[in-house]
């Protein structure tokens, strides 16, 4: 038995060509998401680098503000001694 021919009528014609520019279409749209995407990209690998850097600053601060606060009984035991010595001085 042969086989038989298909046919498009000019509807379903209409609907293929259609369907074609949005394709056409989708796949810009698709191009342009993926460069947005990049850009994205891009912009988290900066924020993640300042994100890095801001919290080395910060341990860095914590670390100085905890050898200052280990210093202050030494530094008022000084001042002490030294306000002492000054007063017998003046006598």
């Amino acid at each position: 038995m042969p086989k038989a021919k298909a046919s498009l009528d000019e509807v379903e014609l209409a609907e293929i060509l259609s369907l074609k520019d949005e394709v056409v279409n989708n796949a810009k749209a698709t191009e342009e998401i993926r460069g947005e995407l990049s850009s994205l990209k891009q912009d988290i690998l900066q924020l993640n680098s300042k994100q890095d850097t801001f919290v080395t600053l910060l341990n860095g601060v914590q670390s100085s503000m905890a050898t200052m606060y280990k210093s202050l009984p030494w530094m008022r035991s000084s001042r002490r001694s030294d306000q002492e010595q000054g007063q017998l001085k003046r006598i």
